[in-house]
């Protein structure tokens, strides 16, 4: 009875870890929007900076009142000193002036579908900013 009982709860944990998060869009590459949650100083958690993505190669961001274009090439990116993302507001000014905007080149690698890590050469450690693919 105790095997059956067991085996019962280790069905039930592997069908309930196997299922989708429906919070989650099931989607891949850097269309999309995205949530900053974590840069190199730890200082993101009373910032609320948003950045989305379009199929069109527009780009919105939080300290942008514009849209503007992006260039992403997605076989690119292995080498932290690759940068295959250029991100350009050309028509509009920041609103403020954040050392992380998403503004200029960058090092884009996804660790997982919702997942996107920017690293940028011209910072000295390379100032990793990771964001979070939200569904809104």
């Amino acid at each position: 009875m105790k095997m059956q009982l067991y085996l019962l709860i280790a069905i039930l944990f592997l069908a309930c870890s196997r299922q989708h998060n429906p919070a989650l869009p099931l989607q891949k590459g850097i269309e999309g929007k995205w949530k900053l949650v974590k840069t190199a100083d730890d200082n993101v958690h009373t910032e609320n900076y948003i950045v989305s993505f379009d199929a069109t190669g527009a780009v919105k961001a939080s300290d942008y009142p514009c849209a503007g274009t992006f260039t992403f090439d997605k076989e690119g990116g292995q080498d932290l000193s690759e940068n295959n993302l250029t991100v350009e507001f050309r028509n509009c000014n920041a609103s403020r002036q954040l050392w992380y905007s998403i503004r200029g080149h960058a090092n884009a690698r996804f660790p997982d579908d919702n997942t996107l890590v920017l690293n940028n050469r011209n910072c000295d450690e390379g100032c990793p900013r990771v964001f979070k693919r939200i569904n809104e």
